[in-house]
């Protein structure tokens, strides 16, 4: 799981193209946070350079109130579907926290 996250990534800044809201590797990574709830454990038991990497490029999502606004664009739009932006945001910043020291 930690791989395609990783795979999913490199692919978002590769044909992506950093296009937040056009790029289907963006919706992928969106949804697979959304849709794992073991997705923080599965980055927290990857190998370190896996790890640093997914670290590294959520923290910059996070970071970039283009991806912020984007992320509504990625769900349904019914209010049950847009209510899971939250659970995305902090499933992100949990993942973001193992780049702090935890193994």
């Amino acid at each position: 799981a930690a791989y395609f996250m990783g795979t999913k990534i490199e692919a978002f800044f590769g044909r992506g193209r950093g296009d937040y809201l056009a790029s289907h590797d963006m919706e992928d990574i969106i949804n697979f946070i959304n849709g794992r709830a073991e997705v923080i454990e599965d980055i927290k038991n990857s190998e370190a350079g896996l790890k640093d990497f997914v670290v590294k490029s959520l923290q910059g999502f996070l970071e970039d109130e283009f991806f912020l606004e984007a992320l509504p664009g990625h769900l349904l739009p019914d209010p049950a579907s847009q209510g899971r932006r939250s659970i995305i945001l902090e499933r992100m910043r949990k993942i973001t926290e193992l780049g702090s020291g935890e193994k």
